[in-house]
């Protein structure tokens, strides 16, 4: 069972032959010794010798919390992701360790970020044993605990550890589920310290960062003279004194005197005493226990104040614009899921794609309205620059966005989404994804005040729908609205978070080459991206959310199935390994697609950009003197405010399209993509 060949074994002091919570002395998985010895607590490490994770194990210290609530919870959500897992007790403390064993190694990055929001779900977790793959460990199941018992199955099944069944696409699916319940904070402007990076060592080759000492902060301070009183983490307070002080460019030897005097260091209390059995006082340290802590706990300190960046965002505007543009957008996705049988029809696949890439760039310049080239836009959503610009004009046509700004010179389009407010919304269902629990409510339209917050659109009506060309059916009576993926944050900046969150994990998983018309098609992705989003749906649930008849819903699972790409599980449909796409890709022999298409599309912004400083070289007023520009293949020696040479010319005059394309692809573009393919033809990019 353990990833390595090695175990833990838990430290004694000598002094007192008390067993400690530390663990630094290491055993053979197979000596007669150590983890043999049913007396000696002992630890397994999460991870393999490589860094990869094996196992995933919250640790809930009772100490901190309400462990069992939290055990519960997390429970509760795995069993709703169709995880299993393995919930142990253990010891006399009443902590609980909740186990998932790992059929595919999983990356520390990856194990790092589940770390962090399950600790925003489970605030007793700790964070150490999954944030640390070289010395991350956990009692496993069995293994004595240092204050008397051993950790106890509580519920699960034990074969679930010894031959694992949880693969990456389980991981991904528990880290979608926590970011749309736990948003990330607003980007703000980040400021690396002034100390980034340069840690000294003192005469006693302990680190610190080197400055003018200052006062602790004031959080730091607060930490230090607050007594460890019953149910407070002492760890956590040392933990903050220690940042403090090390932010401070403190050393360790002034942390130890001040351990020293008990009386005016409360706060580190955890230096001098142990956590003991509940309802017992706490454990006094021996000298040299109290030294290894403070030792260890220092350098971690030192380490994270170095090479953590300090945040800092300035912008007063910046929640009521995210307010109005998080609005507008989750009132389009809402008209949008309300004609969900409209992106089902011919070209609606496409036409669907290029509003939610839309909504995303809309969402990420927190303004309504945003400047999008038909290349970028048929980039992000894996389809053609023909097929972009043809859903662009379809999607104005039918009251979905409109053109703000033509294109002129070098500048694309300026598009602006339309508020659907004109037109009455039906309530929507909303789900939150993790409890699975259902609640109706009306969406509010944003009004038109809020929307000038930041030069969105006013509200606007979408017009009659019986004159668009393509406009979806209104919904029927009784009209089952779909399950939409709501945030637990409702402010502007969480709502903008989660629809980013969502809409940029639906494009990922469309963009593929194998869903192009030259690999599965359009339509399978759409049914791919949807069980991506939502963990197993039956087949009758699916056709609801696409809006599509049960047959034609099926015939697209039946696809997706007989590829690989998805199986049947007992609640529903679910999606395997995302690298499937990619060897199906590879097989076809389309798997670079979509970036010999990127480079062909880097050409043809050079070509323009090109003819661009010719026409701006030819209309700019006539100099008698100065320096020539170079020529087609010539070295420009000198800046100069035109840098392109002089665009190739045909014997007649006009621009050769053809000897300038050939030039780019000979010296490469200037972006730095790469060299593309030439194409046949002689003409000017559309």
């Amino acid at each position: 069972m353990s990833p390595r060949r090695h175990v833990r074994l838990a430290d004694v002091d000598s002094s007192t032959g008390q067993t400690l919570n530390t663990y630094s002395r290491e055993r053979h998985v197979g000596s007669s010794s150590g983890a043999g010895d049913p007396a000696r607590p002992w630890a397994m490490y999460l991870a393999d010798s490589h860094g990869a994770f094996r196992f995933l194990t919250c640790d809930l210290d009772a100490a901190k919390g309400d462990a069992r609530a939290d055990a519960r919870a997390l429970a509760q959500l795995l069993d709703d992701l169709a995880i299993p897992c393995v919930l142990t007790r253990s010891g006399p403390s009443d902590g609980r360790h909740v186990w998932i064993g790992l059929a595919e190694p999983a990356d520390a990055d990856l194990v790092r970020e589940l770390a962090h929001l399950l600790r925003r779900l489970c605030p007793t977790l700790d964070l150490s044993p999954l944030t640390n793959p070289a010395t991350g460990c956990v009692r496993p199941p069995g293994a004595p605990h240092r204050a008397g018992g051993r950790s106890s199955l509580l519920a699960g099944d034990l074969d679930t550890l010894l031959t694992p069944r949880v693969r990456l696409a389980h991981l991904h699916r528990l880290l979608a589920a926590l970011r749309l319940r736990f948003p990330a904070p607003v980007p703000v402007t980040s400021q690396p310290r002034e100390h980034s990076g340069s840690i000294c060592t003192d005469s006693s080759g302990h680190p610190y960062l080197p400055g003018t000492r200052r006062e602790l902060p004031a959080a730091s301070r607060a930490a230090l003279v607050s007594p460890v009183a019953a149910g407070v983490d002492g760890s956590a307070l040392l933990r903050s004194v220690l940042l403090g002080a090390a932010a401070a460019h403190w050393h360790l030897s002034d942390i130890a005197q001040l351990a020293d005097d008990a009386p005016s260091s409360p706060g580190l209390e955890h230096l001098r005493s142990a956590a003991g059995r509940p309802g017992q006082p706490r454990r006094p340290r021996s000298a040299v226990e109290s030294g290894r802590l403070l030792t260890r706990q220092w350098a971690r300190a030192v380490t994270h104040v170095a090479t953590t960046t300090r945040h800092a965002g300035d912008d007063a505007t910046f929640g009521a614009r995210a307010h109005a543009v998080a609005q507008l957008v989750d009132d389009v996705q809402a008209r949008a899921h309300a004609t969900r049988g409209r992106w089902r029809l011919r070209g609606g696949p496409s036409l669907r794609r290029v509003l939610d890439v839309l909504c995303e760039l809309v969402l990420e310049a927190v303004t309504g309205v945003v400047e999008a080239d038909i290349r970028r836009i048929a980039l992000m959503c894996g389809i053609g620059r023909e097929t972009a610009r043809t859903a662009l004009l379809r999607l104005a046509e039918e009251g979905w966005i409109r053109q703000a700004r033509p294109a002129e010179g070098p500048h694309a389009a300026y598009w602006a989404l339309l508020s659907p407010t004109g037109a009455a919304s039906p309530p929507r269902r909303d789900r939150d994804l993790v409890g699975g629990s259902l609640a109706v409510e009306a969406t509010p339209a944003p009004d038109e005040a809020s929307a000038q917050v930041s030069g969105l659109p006013a509200a606007l009506s979408t017009g009659d729908p019986g004159r668009s060309r393509s406009q979806a059916d209104p919904a029927p009576p009784g009209w089952s609205p779909p399950l939409l993926p709501r945030p637990l944050d409702s402010s502007g900046a969480g709502l903008r978070t989660s629809l980013l969150h969502l809409l940029t994990a639906r494009r990922e998983a469309q963009a593929h080459p194998l869903f192009t018309p030259t690999g599965l098609g359009h339509r399978p992705g759409q049914v791919w991206a949807l069980l991506r989003e939502n963990w197993p749906l039956p087949t009758s649930a699916v056709a609801e959310e696409l809006g599509d008849s049960i047959d034609t819903a099926a015939a697209d699972l039946d696809c997706l199935q007989e590829h690989g790409l998805l199986h049947h599980g007992p609640r529903g449909w679910l999606t395997t390994d995302s690298t499937m796409r990619d060897h199906l890709a590879a097989e076809r022999g389309i798997e670079d697609l979509l970036t010999d298409r990127a480079a062909r599309y880097t050409l043809e912004r050079e070509l323009w950009a090109w003819w661009q400083s010719e026409q701006e070289w030819m209309s700019a007023p006539r100099r008698t003197s100065g320096p020539r520009r170079a020529g087609a293949g010539q070295l420009q020696l000198l800046p100069h405010h035109h840098a392109r040479p002089a665009h190739p010319r045909r014997s007649d005059g006009r621009c050769s399209w053809r000897t300038a394309r050939r030039a780019l692809l000979e010296t490469g573009p200037s972006t730095g993509h790469g060299s593309p393919r030439a194409r046949r033809g002689d003409h000017a990019p559309a």
